[in-house]
């Protein structure tokens, strides 16, 4: 087989520090030469360095193409294809001429066409007749050959595809770009007012120059690092209860579109400079899962759901946690504390008072097991606390996902739970300490075992 510039990864070496700075490098500059688009940018860069195709929707003048537009200046010496397409579009206007050959194999042209580009740019892509979108899906899929004239069978070069529109598909277009069609965005107007002031004033920075390059071998080679990213099995653990959650929700993501997430989880561990995949790796899902603004919506609050805890939640916990509490105080105030305060006496050489104490030393086993299940309780609140703190702290390091965060944790219920949970210790610590002053704590493990 031949291929265009034949790749060697071979003759390839990637140092992963410099490629990681590389791309944070890229996302910062890029992010200078558009307004108001910080998480954008994040992505189109990840899609790029990751080899995975993107749609981007929104109303006309929005910028959509002007960003993508900006990967061309990025990517050296390559061909980048940028086309609008219409209704009249015609096939050869991607493809180029072609013929059959002495053996009948269809022998396409070669220059400037979809085929012979590293990086294919398609405005208003689903304004095109079904019979030009159907033989781009094959390209899309970057796994089928062409024969071209005068250099024979070629694997195409493609890194990413990226398709614009300004409308979701009325005819169900979309749907066998499904899978092909890896990111999904929505592109909006501008919304801060400083920025609209930059862009009218061209305040900005309007070149297209980049301190970095990359070169087509490179990123390509990218894709077999990637593959060395450990995944852990807490994080397999997390992957399947979102699947899980994806299949109850009856959200339409395919188990192959699944496993390219997995994909991309890889590149951004590996991009962010890790060797492992984390939990901010799994936020970019709300980038890949859905085909209309509804599924959108509700692929976002079930990943949200699915590592944050709901602010109706964790208050209610808070309450019975409290509830919970109180019965126990004032059990102990009834049946206990007399009994650990030497205020009862018992005489030994009685049987009754022997049945007495005892009747005492099982009130007093039973609050410790009910001081104990409570502290399980708060620690399970606390780890899920510390979980959260975890994974925001996570994806704040992570160069490709925005600042999502979980604001069911409030200052309010933080301080009221801190307070709650430092009296419960002291209470908690006060009662197993009698306990083994009184040699009742022999007694209560044993039971317990």
């Amino acid at each position: 087989m031949v291929s265009i510039n034949d790749y060697n990864p071979d003759k390839v070496i990637i140092n992963q520090k410099e490629i990681s700075e590389k791309a944070r490098v890229f996302i910062s500059e890029l992010n200078g030469k558009v307004l108001d688009r910080d998480e954008l940018t994040r992505i189109v860069v990840l899609a790029f360095l990751s080899s995975k195709h993107m749609f981007l929707i929104g109303k006309p003048g929005v910028g959509k193409t002007f960003i993508i537009s900006k990967l061309k200046y990025v990517l050296q010496e390559e061909k980048v294809f940028e086309h609008l397409l219409m209704s009249d579009t015609k096939k050869e206007e991607l493809f180029g001429y072609d013929h059959l050959d002495v053996d009948g194999k269809l022998v396409h042209e070669l220059e400037r066409t979809v085929l012979d580009s590293a990086v294919v740019i398609l405005d208003e892509m689903f304004k095109a007749k079904a019979e030009l979108l159907n033989g781009l899906l094959g390209v899309f899929s970057q796994s089928r050959n062409y024969f071209l004239r005068g250099v024979g069978e070629m694997k195409l070069r493609l890194i990413s595809a990226f398709a614009m529109s300004n409308e979701f598909p009325k005819d169900e277009a979309l749907d066998p770009f499904d899978d092909r069609l890896h990111f999904r965005y929505e592109v909006l107007r501008l919304s801060d007012d400083v920025n609209f002031k930059k862009l009218v004033t061209g305040d900005y920075d309007k070149s297209n120059d980049f301190s970095i390059q990359f070169t087509y071998d490179e990123i390509v080679s990218l894709r077999k690092e990637y593959e060395k990213v450990y995944i852990d099995e807490n994080i397999l653990n997390f992957f399947v209860v979102l699947k899980n959650s994806i299949i109850t929700n009856e959200l339409n993501v395919s188990d192959r579109k699944l496993d390219d997430a997995m994909d991309i989880f890889r590149a951004s561990a590996y991009l962010n400079g890790r060797e492992y995949i984390d939990y901010s790796d799994m936020f970019l899902l709300m980038h890949l899962g859905w085909r209309n603004f509804t599924e959108r919506r509700k692929l976002q609050q079930l990943i949200m759901d699915t590592f944050f805890q709901k602010k109706e939640e964790i208050q209610k916990n808070l309450i019975l946690l409290k509830e919970k509490y109180q019965k126990i105080r004032s059990y102990t105030t009834s049946n206990v504390d007399p009994f650990l305060e030497d205020k009862l006496y018992f005489d030994f050489e009685e049987n009754e008072d022997i049945l007495k104490y005892n009747k005492y030393v099982e009130f007093y086993i039973d609050v410790l097991n009910l001081l104990e299940e409570l502290k399980k309780e708060l620690e399970v609140e606390s780890n899920n606390y510390s979980f959260t703190v975890e994974v925001e702290e996570m994806i704040e390091q992570n160069i490709f996902v925005v600042d999502y965060k979980n604001s069911s944790f409030t200052d309010e219920y933080l301080e009221e739970y801190f307070d709650f949970n430092v009296e419960y210790t002291k209470v908690y610590n006060h009662y197993f300490s009698f306990a083994k002053d009184k040699g009742i704590y022999k007694k209560y493990r044993n039971d317990n075992e």
